[in-house]
């Protein structure tokens, strides 16, 4: 239970994470990780250099990253609060 509860919150956290995103990033996003497209792919639909498409995708996912560790920290503290 304890597992499912964690693996909520953390959909959770992503999807409020995401919705910090510029719409161009969200939809490099979702193509390549819900449509299952290929950065070459996605780089041909745009007509951008399959590169560019590469370093914007791993600049958007350290993004995220930046802002869940952000969310965690924040967390963290305000539990900490709680317990007080």
């Amino acid at each position: 239970a304890l597992l499912l509860v964690l693996k909520e919150l953390t959909a959770i956290a992503l999807q409020r994470a995401m919705q910090l995103l510029t719409q161009a990033d969200m939809e490099l996003l979702q193509a390549i990780y819900y449509q299952g497209m290929t950065e070459r792919q996605f780089a041909k639909k745009k007509s951008i250099h399959f590169m560019t498409i590469h370093n914007r995708k791993v600049s958007i996912l350290h993004k995220l990253k930046k802002i869940l560790e952000n969310e965690k920290t924040w967390c963290k503290s305000d539990s900490h609060r709680l317990r007080e």
